[in-house]
């Protein structure tokens, strides 16, 4: 079966007519760029755009373009390059959506503001508030690089004054809270088939968890998880370590964040 013919599969399931609205092809962007197999996402927008006017479309690519960028986190600059240009050369001049909140608000001091607050929310809701400040600590404790401080870019000789994460900064502020165009649950399901095709299980543990922190139904999970397994097998991803669906442990929601803090 062809790479779009298992997504088309999971289009079918999800049964959202709303193209805004509908999870599945960002789901399989992801899973598919994860997997390297970036080559077949524009067929994976070609399969969402169908029959769609012009504009509707534009926004359906917008939100397929922010999975990519998204994935980024997980999967890394190569893979997410290269899905995201195998989507360019498919489109042209007058197909092309050129809408970027994050390009049109980078100066703005006002936005800035709300980046960082929006930044901490997520990675605090993601880990739990106790979790997350625990996460900080240890980071800092073995890898100052991960902490600046928000003035000198020093944490070692500012001690006493507020640092951030650039894990916070780079990935959360700027990357994964961004909600203009993908909502924070939409956000953790590209995260967590990502975190599948990546063949990550510690992490995806975290995501799934987070997801459910965030909003998504288990259903919701479920369907990334398992739209994920499907498209990188597909692609001949590797999935030894991934863990299935029913061992999942959920009565225990804090274990991820135990087990990187032990």
């Amino acid at each position: 079966m062809a790479l779009v013919d298992t997504v088309i599969l999971f289009r079918d399931r999800e049964g959202e007519r709303d193209p805004l609205k509908a999870t599945w092809y960002l789901v399989a962007t992801a899973a598919l760029t994860g997997a390297g197999a970036g080559s077949a996402v524009p067929s994976v927008y070609r399969a969402a755009t169908n029959g769609l006017p012009l504009e509707l479309a534009k926004l359906v690519q917008r939100r397929l373009k922010e999975a990519i960028l998204k994935s980024t986190i997980f999967v890394g600059v190569p893979r997410s390059a290269g899905a995201a240009f195998a989507l360019f050369r498919d489109l042209s001049d007058e197909e092309i959506d050129h809408y970027g909140p994050r390009f049109e608000s980078y100066d703005d001091p006002e936005e800035q503001d709300k980046r960082e607050a929006r930044g901490k929310k997520f990675f605090d809701i993601l880990w739990t508030p106790i979790g997350a400040e625990g996460v900080r600590a240890t980071l800092k404790k073995y890898q100052p690089d991960f902490c600046r401080h928000n003035s000198f870019g020093d944490c070692k000789y500012h001690a006493d004054a507020a640092i951030d994460l650039l894990n916070q900064r780079l990935i959360y502020e700027y990357w994964g809270s961004e909600d203009r165009i993908l909502k924070d649950v939409e956000t953790e399901l590209v995260a967590i088939a990502s975190l599948v095709a990546m063949n990550c299980p510690e992490q995806l543990v975290w995501h799934l968890k987070g997801a459910i922190r965030h909003g998504a139904t288990r259903s919701q999970a479920q369907f990334a998880y398992d739209l994920g397994i499907a498209a990188s097998k597909a692609a001949g991803c590797e999935l030894s370590g991934v863990p299935k669906w029913e061992d999942f442990h959920w009565e225990t929601p804090n274990s991820a964040e135990e087990e990187i803090l032990n």
